[in-house]
């Protein structure tokens, strides 16, 4: 009996002791947790400070860490993707159809599973725009994809999806979502569209994604601004201009599958800032799409930028603009003219606008070595003319390739490599490229 007793004191306490350990092993793994879902991103930026900063600016704050975390790009219900076309067809104008039908949208609900997911900070503390996807699938519904989202969370998932009839979010807008690859994820809001077979439910679907997109940036204060249109920067932006501006993706929805319907990213943004406009209570003017602008009384610059969303800044750039003055019937330019980007290269070609000091500014090359290399006598250039942009040597009556080598200081081979030659035979009047 004694034996028997002295036993269960020694089980008792073996319990007691396993319970204790069990417990305290519980209590770290939850400290540990906790401690992972505040270190879950590197630090954070600034967020007033992150809507100013251009796509590459956002990126170099990206360390490898998040980059190598957050590099998912939405996936979709479909094994092999079905990619109609509709170029033959003509329909009518869909906002203006969304107008005239009075289409309102659907109500938001969320879905009950949307705290199930992945819980990672925004690199810019909250987000700064909303990226416009859709989910190339066209046998496909919004239960079933928002199905499939949440069975394969682990490659990748988004904040919401929108229906002709619905709107469902799936994830919480105040942690980001993985949909847009390693770049872009840190800093937007994501959104889905699936596909419709009607006009209708096109029509429907799109007002739909467009009013939840006006008021998630109503929820962060941020106004309408199309950043396809301006070189990524902006707060609505389609995947297609993540793939171009942003990296660490090559999806080009929603444009292949809007165009299908005479649709396009501008008349989307000009939806948003319809509803954004009737989310505030109206007072804005009406959207700015489109290449080019003609400025009408009472515009100004602020007013045209807020409008189209392309900044004051790239206004007055793309516009050789010294101030703020504007003019009723002014021509003003609100996408990046061709010969804005850098040149890399030996040669140029003119285009419309480029002058030599442009060309000497995107180059890197003096206007002094241009008009050298080129044998210019004023800075007058054309359309279509090629210009050098390495030293050059004019072959005159004499010349061999060993005495222009020998004269200009370097190799006959380095000449023959740079121009391309396959012998050493050269002609009067041939130009050739020194490097």
């Amino acid at each position: 009996m004694k034996y028997r007793l002295s036993l269960s004191v020694v089980l008792a306490t073996s319990l007691i002791l396993s319970t204790t350990v069990a417990q305290a092993q519980e209590g770290s793994q939850k400290q540990t947790t906790k401690k992972s879902e505040k270190e879950n991103t590197s630090k954070p930026i600034d967020f007033e400070k992150a809507q100013k900063m251009s796509p590459q600016a956002l990126k170099n704050q990206l360390t490898p860490g998040d980059l190598k975390l957050h590099n998912k790009v939405a996936e979709h219900n479909s094994n092999s993707v079905e990619m109609r076309t509709f170029a033959n067809r003509a329909y009518q104008d869909v906002n203006t159809y969304i107008a005239n039908n009075n289409i309102k949208p659907a109500q938001i609900v969320q879905d009950g599973r949307i705290n199930n997911l992945p819980k990672y900070n925004y690199k810019s503390g909250k987000f700064i725009g909303v990226v416009i996807h859709e989910t190339a699938n066209p046998n496909s519904t919004i239960e079933g994809e928002v199905n499939y989202m949440y069975n394969n969370y682990n490659s990748a998932f988004v904040h919401a999806y929108a229906s002709s009839d619905k709107i469902i979010q799936t994830a919480p807008s105040n942690y980001l979502a993985w949909g847009a690859g390693a770049n872009a994820n840190p800093y937007f809001y994501q959104i889905e569209l699936t596909r419709s077979n009607t006009f209708d439910g096109f029509a429907k679907s799109v007002n739909n994604q467009a009013y939840l997109a006006a008021k998630m940036l109503k929820q962060n204060g941020l106004a309408p601004s199309l950043a396809d249109n301006n070189q990524g920067t902006g707060t609505i932006i389609s995947h297609n201009a993540v793939s171009q501006y942003w990296g660490g993706t090559d999806h080009s929805d929603p444009v292949g599958y809007f165009n299908q319907w005479g649709y396009n990213m501008n008349q989307f943004y000009s939806l948003v800032q319809k509803h954004y406009k009737a989310l505030n209570g109206g007072g804005s003017n009406d959207a700015i799409t489109g290449a080019t602008y003609t400025v009408a009384k009472g515009d100004t610059l602020y007013s045209i930028s807020r409008r189209s969303g392309v900044t004051i800044d790239n206004i007055k750039k793309w516009n050789s603009l010294k101030n703020n003055t504007l003019s009723v019937g002014q021509v003003l330019k609100l996408k990046a003219p061709s010969n804005s980007g850098s040149i890399t290269g030996d040669t140029h070609k003119v285009v419309t606008g480029d002058t030599l000091y442009n060309i000497s500014k995107r180059s890197g090359i003096s206007v002094a070595n241009i008009k050298k290399w080129n044998n210019l006598k004023s800075d007058s250039i054309s359309k279509g003319q090629t210009l050098y942009l390495v030293r050059t040597y004019t072959v005159k009556k004499g010349d061999t390739l060993y005495s222009v080598a020998k004269n200009q200081k370097t190799t006959v081979d380095k000449i023959k490599a740079a121009n391309k030659l396959n012998s050493n035979s050269i002609k009067v009047g041939q130009i050739l490229k020194i490097k």
